[in-house]
């Protein structure tokens, strides 16, 4: 049935391109409107950057923390991952040198031991 979306007369025929691209252009935005991230989940992106980025910088003062991919372009979806890259680390030993974590190690034991930030399951 024909829905009155505000279009002008030139649109009401059935079969309408004019119609059918306006209609495809609402459902467009629609979708958009529906996926993108609400303003706290955006809030919670930043926050949860900025703790594991305090988590790295509490182990490795020298790192350097960068935010990159969909979240830092503002173009993530609210399913969106969080993409973070940790360079700069001082040389280590690696496993089995000493009894020292891997790098990447060293962190997992550090973002688990806060538990705001580790869920085991995601």
């Amino acid at each position: 049935p024909y829905v009155d979306f505000g279009i002008g007369a030139e649109d009401q025929q059935r079969n309408s391109p004019t119609r059918f691209l306006r209609l495809l252009g609402q459902e467009l935005l629609d979708f958009m409107t529906w996926i993108e991230p609400t303003e706290s989940e955006r809030v919670a992106r930043r926050e949860t950057f900025q703790r594991v980025k305090a988590v790295v910088l509490s182990i490795w003062p020298s790192a350097k923390v960068t935010l990159f991919g969909s979240s830092a372009t503002t173009l993530s979806i609210a399913s969106s991952d969080i993409d973070i890259a940790v360079s700069e680390l001082p040389a280590e030993p690696y496993p089995g040198t000493n009894g020292h974590l891997a790098p990447i190690e060293r962190l997992h034991a550090a973002i688990r031991d806060q538990t705001d930030l580790y869920e085991p399951d995601t």
